[in-house]
């Protein structure tokens, strides 16, 4: 079972990055997943992965149901999610509870709100952004709610510019300034997700409730964060959050590649 993030917390649950506050968690709901069509320039870049299957670095390989500019709309959400996935990958979030999920009317999106807990004591509301183009879920974004009272670990180091709002997945990426996309990185959790559903699933149809989030463990250019869910479910869920680094365009990124079960 997978985790978001997709939730990446799909869950990986709002931290620290702050895009909009409730009106960035409104407008998930107006079509802001919808499709553009804009071109851009990838550079392809050999990408470390955390999992066996072999993938391009040189094209998309996309999923049933996901086009090229939704693809390139997760990985641009990704980006402007750096803080929290970095956050999560140094062992600063201990626990996520999920205090409430939220679908669209045509259930192809999701948020799922959120309590992250840190490894300094403090804790922060967050939301945690799905998107279902077709039969599986993806990890979107991951991103905090900026409370006036947050501090620690809790306290939003950054402020977004990349609103969800009514804008096309083009008008998304272009906001960005992103125009350098790692095909292998985009390949790599795309395909992951695909593959690990479970754990989004059930934190979509409220049987898991809780994420706590072990000690990270390094790899050559990967970081793997034993998670271990609970719920309604008869017994808890182990599992592990995967996450690679990799440098694009001179800039080093991390990436949330999927929560899957061990």
């Amino acid at each position: 079972m997978v985790l978001l993030v997709l939730l990446a917390l799909a869950v990986l649950a709002g931290a620290v990055y702050y895009v909009g506050g409730v009106d960035y968690v409104k407008s998930l709901f107006s079509g802001g997943a919808g499709s553009g069509s804009g071109d851009t320039n990838p550079a392809a870049a050999a990408v470390p992965t955390a999992t066996a299957p072999a993938v391009s670095t040189t094209q998309l390989q996309l999923p049933a149901g996901v086009t090229e500019d939704l693809a390139k709309r997760m990985y641009v959400e990704q980006i402007q999610s750096q803080v929290n996935l970095n956050k999560m990958a140094a062992g600063e979030i201990q626990r996520f509870d999920v205090t409430k999920v939220t679908q669209s009317k045509n259930r192809d999106a999701a948020a799922i709100m959120v309590t992250a807990h840190f490894s300094d004591g403090s804790s922060a509301p967050g939301v945690i952004q799905l998107v279902k183009p077709a039969g599986a879920w993806y990890f979107m974004s991951f991103t905090g709610l900026n409370p006036p009272t947050a501090s620690g670990y809790a306290e939003p180091t950054n402020q977004g510019t990349v609103a969800f709002g009514l804008q096309s997945n083009q008008k998304v990426i272009a906001d960005s300034g992103v125009t350098t996309f790692d095909y292998g990185v985009i390949n790599t959790f795309l395909a992951e997700q695909t593959a690990n559903q479970e754990y989004i699933v059930a934190i979509v149809d409220g049987s898991l409730t809780t994420v706590g989030l072990g000690a990270p463990a390094k790899g050559a250019g990967t970081t793997t964060v034993p998670t271990n869910m609970t719920g309604s479910a008869p017994k808890p869920v182990a599992g592990e959050a995967v996450l690679i680094h990799t440098t694009v365009g001179g800039e080093q990124l991390t990436f949330l590649t999927s929560f899957r079960e061990n």
